[in-house]
């Protein structure tokens, strides 16, 4: 039982089920114990997890873990971002961002918004990359590192763009990061970012990725000059 209990503390699911029946429904706080009758007949005693709820009618308990809040609206809709034409293609990008060969993943910039601290590019996931043959074999998936890397690229982009003199920017640091989707070779992985401070040796953005209008990435992104 003991065992079990430490499995309920840690295991992220919906509904666990156990065999408590008395009606009414109570709630325990973390770290509490209780005493009820099981169905065998015994007196049980166990400590609560955190955010339980017993259903007493209908033998239920349930264990809530704390979610991945709902995905937020997009930045800048995806039939807007389908509608635009390139506004910067790879020569322009080459010119001001440094990568190259298999660390290149920004393929052309549609949209940019000076005023509003905007940009939205887009990178076409080719069927010849490095990571195709090894994540995962049979089944290759974009890993979730590369669509940071491409968001960064977007945001170093925007901000050499807007500081001319500015030098290269890296990465600082990244915040509430949630993958919501696979991204697949032949996909076009459209990436925004939005300004939200920026300084002369430094920016942080809200970023966003999205395949077919569906979101698949989010992150924040500070980049600091190098």
């Amino acid at each position: 039982m003991l065992g079990y209990d430490l499995y309920l503390r840690h295991r992220c699911a919906s509904f666990a089920l156990l065999s408590y029946k008395s009606p009414g429904v109570y709630c325990t706080p973390a770290g509490s114990r209780v005493n009820k009758t099981a169905r065998a007949g015994r007196a049980v005693s166990l400590a609560a997890p955190p955010h339980v709820c017993y259903n007493r009618a209908s033998t239920v308990r349930q264990t809530r873990c704390k979610e991945s809040p709902m995905p937020p609206q997009p930045l800048l809709s995806f039939d807007f971002l389908k509608s635009q034409e390139v506004k910067f293609p790879i020569e322009v990008i080459r010119a001001r961002n440094p990568q190259r060969y298999e660390m290149e993943h920004l393929s052309a910039i549609v949209h940019f918004d000076a005023e509003a601290q905007i940009v939205a590019g887009y990178k076409d996931v080719g069927e010849q990359e490095f990571w195709v043959r090894g994540h995962l074999p049979e089944r290759p998936l974009l890993p979730g590192v590369v669509m940071l890397e491409a968001l960064a690229q977007l945001c170093s982009f925007y901000q050499v763009t807007i500081q001319p003199d500015a030098p290269f920017f890296g990465f600082g640091g990244l915040d509430d990061v949630r993958f919501r989707g696979t991204v697949v070779p032949g996909d076009r992985l459209y990436l925004i970012a939005r300004a939200l401070d920026i300084k002369a040796r430094r920016g942080y953005y809200q970023t966003q990725g999205l395949v077919n209008g569906k979101l698949v990435v989010e992150a924040k992104v500070l980049g600091i000059a190098f």
